[in-house]
């Protein structure tokens, strides 16, 4: 009895904190700490240093489990060569939006912390509008309290925060923000068959200003959110009014390096001749921040050609920051069907082969288990990146891949040599990553204009 006492006052303090939070506004910046579970990072000044940015990884549906897209960027990144020091998500970690329904949600969180966990490294999100919305994409307390409770990041548990890295300063945003008085963003006020814009307080926009005004000795400042201040389209951004409120606050902090966000499923660089390429090198101080979307990693894609898988490596050296576009090409298939080819990439100019993969939604069982072979398809011949041989398991990868240079116009196919038979929890989710060349524009699968 006194057991169970004690769990459940404990229970109720930590809800006691959660709608705390979710009630009210910090004095200051808050904080921010690693998702639970994730790993925690140690203090450091050192000036070299990499970390992993993506998001956007909700299921197209409630209930479905997490993608084997995001499941393949996470094992990416425990297998890394040179390990990141972290990752920022840029939202949508769950396709949510339901307070009428707690159970799916927690259940949700969960399935996404259990693949977050398997990175190896301390995970920061910024939370999307699948986590803070209701189904008509308005704020809602609900969920906030839910993602607070779900999605714990220490005593300081607010859904915005800040923290430091090496040389660097990392802010974390909530661009779905029920607090203040939205004004002409109310969500509730817009036209007819218009979503609304993200909103962000007046509030955390005066903490986000004192915050940045604190941190200006800082080599880089890195903002994280999920709705884009410049998106592939205006209707995807933040509402105008606090776009142009932001913007005449950055232009006051020659340190602020990037903003990245997500919400579009696809990469986008708005500045760009290319826009679908990554972003030459920067220093700094430099004057305007870097804008960025990286909203690929395993939603729904955007209805464009345009529109890739992929996260993105953020390299730290002393004053100079570099980016590296990582692009995950996806498909599935069925095992029985022997000699189904399903092909994944269609390249528009040369690039490094990364690792291919394959998953399922649950351990898979089969008579006869099923081998993949991974191949490349040039005017010359076949030629095979490399096998995946699968077994009672879930998740399956292959970093060996030969050859490792990828030419313009390469196909990339992956197929059954060899099928399975009775295999439960199909299908087979197939994935290849590849690094493109500088200046390269990345096509999905069955795009080669």
């Amino acid at each position: 009895m006194r057991r169970f006492a004690t769990t459940f006052f404990l229970s109720l303090f930590l809800a006691s904190i959660a709608v705390s939070a979710a009630g009210q506004m910090p004095t200051t910046m808050p904080t921010l700490n690693s998702l639970q579970g994730t790993g925690t990072l140690p203090p450091s000044t050192t000036t070299t240093f990499t970390f992993i940015v993506a998001g956007d990884n909700r299921p197209a549906s409630a209930g479905d489990s997490p993608t084997a897209v995001v499941s393949q960027i996470f094992t990416d990144i425990a297998n890394m060569t040179t390990k990141p020091a972290f990752v920022l998500w840029t939202g949508d970690t769950i396709y949510g939006k339901d307070p009428s329904n707690r159970a799916p949600i927690d259940q949700e969180y969960a399935a996404f912390l259990n693949v977050a966990k398997t990175g190896g490294v301390p995970v920061y999100n910024a939370p999307g509008n699948h986590e803070m919305d209701d189904s008509e994409n308005c704020p809602n307390s609900s969920m906030l309290s839910w993602y607070l409770a779900d999605m714990p990041m220490g005593s300081e548990n607010y859904a915005f925060g800040s923290f430091n890295y090496g040389n660097s300063h990392f802010v974390a945003l909530n661009s779905d923000d029920g607090g203040g008085s939205p004004g002409s963003c109310d969500c509730k006020e817009q036209p007819e068959g218009d979503k609304p814009p993200g909103f962000i307080s007046k509030k955390q926009r005066e903490l986000l200003e004192d915050d940045l005004k604190n941190n200006t000795s800082a080599a880089h400042v890195f903002i994280f959110l999920h709705r884009p201040l410049k998106g592939y389209k205006s209707k995807h951004e933040l509402c105008e009014r606090i776009t142009e409120d932001l913007e005449k606050k950055f232009k006051k902090f020659s340190n602020l390096s990037y903003v990245v966000a997500g919400h579009e499923h696809m990469y986008y660089y708005p500045k760009g001749d290319d826009h679908f390429s990554a972003p030459p090198q920067r220093t700094d101080p430099g004057g305007k921040p870097t804008y960025l979307v990286a909203g690929g990693a395993g939603a729904p894609l955007e209805d464009t050609k345009d529109a890739f898988y992929h996260y993105l490596i953020f390299s730290v050296n002393g004053n100079t920051v570099n980016v590296q576009l990582v692009v995950v090409a996806s498909g599935s298939f069925s095992s029985a069907t022997s000699s189904q080819d399903v092909t994944l990439a269609n390249l528009a100019g040369a690039g490094t082969a990364v690792s291919a993969g394959a998953s399922t939604s649950a351990p898979l069982t089969c008579a006869t288990y099923p081998v993949i072979t991974f191949t490349v398809q040039r005017s010359s011949g076949a030629q095979t990146l490399g096998t995946i041989t699968t077994n009672q398991g879930s998740s399956w990868s292959n970093y060996s891949l030969s050859p490792n240079s990828l030419l313009t116009s390469d196909e990339v196919q992956a197929q059954i040599t060899t099928a399975g038979s009775n295999c439960t929890n199909e299908p087979i989710g197939v994935t290849f990553d590849y690094i493109p060349s500088p200046a390269t524009n990345p096509r999905p699968a069955g795009d080669k204009d």
